[in-house]
């Protein structure tokens, strides 16, 4: 799409967020385009689900792509916001870096974090993103998803980080199973050689995991039994998120 193009199609955009809904002869007139320009513009939106079209009039309201943006947004948000306090307070009470992190996909997002004191310690990752079948939050977050949601993961290249990432779709689809039945997911290595992480579920509403919370230690002091050492912690921290974003929710 010509950079000219895609300035109208926001520009169209920004419209329906002023108006709510749009005629094609309102967009051609707004725009200073041509009719047959205008229904160009509004059919691209349409078919990547960021308009809809009603069938009666066959004007145009905002689309269920922009409507799941803005949800997921201020979803992303409200567990921030919620999460924050909360993982200053666990990494200060374990000495080791806390992370928040969502599923985006067949990846994680981390969306905030809060830094260890304990010398050497991880750094927070906030903003970075990692395949989520390499990373424990990844895993506990696709464990809650339906088999559907998992499967279309699973079937993509699972891409190699260190020695030690599972790449083999079976043995991929046993950690989840385990995962789910355990209620927490570890990562020895798979994503930093010289990294240890544990991370559990944020319970959202039914189901449904608003986000993972994790907790990285090298791989000095790390160790499975170590990690699990941090459960309690970890899974009350998460209950207070859930209970915070749902507050404001």
């Amino acid at each position: 799409m010509a950079e000219g193009s895609v300035d109208n199609a926001m520009r169209i955009l920004l419209m329906l967020r002023d108006d709510g809904v749009v005629r094609v002869v309102d967009v051609s007139e707004r725009l200073g385009v041509s009719v047959s320009t205008a229904h160009r513009l509004l059919s691209a939106l349409r078919r990547h689900g960021f308009v809809h079209q009603e069938r009666r009039s066959h004007s145009y309201r905002v689309g269920p792509a922009l409507m799941e943006f803005a949800a997921r947004g201020g979803r992303i948000a409200t567990v921030r916001s919620a999460a924050r306090p909360v993982a200053r307070r666990l990494a200060s009470r374990t000495g080791e870096t806390v992370n928040v992190l969502v599923l985006e996909g067949d990846r994680v997002r981390f969306v905030d974090g809060a830094e260890g004191r304990r010398v050497p310690h991880a750094a927070p990752q906030t903003g970075h993103v990692l395949p989520a079948t390499a990373t424990a939050a990844g895993r506990i977050l696709l464990a809650a998803r339906e088999d559907e949601d998992v499967e279309r993961v699973l079937v993509g290249r699972v891409r190699r980080l260190t020695p030690e990432t599972v790449q083999d779709p079976v043995h991929l689809r046993e950690e989840l199973g385990m995962v789910r039945s355990q209620g927490y997911a570890i990562n020895l290595g798979e994503t930093l050689e010289d990294l240890h992480v544990i991370a559990v579920g944020i319970p959202g509403p039914g189901a449904e995991l608003w986000g993972a919370l994790s907790i990285s230690v090298p791989a000095s002091r790390g160790g499975t039994r170590r990690l699990k050492g941090f459960l309690p912690a970890l899974r009350e921290s998460a209950s207070a998120i859930a209970s915070a974003a749902a507050e404001t929710m």
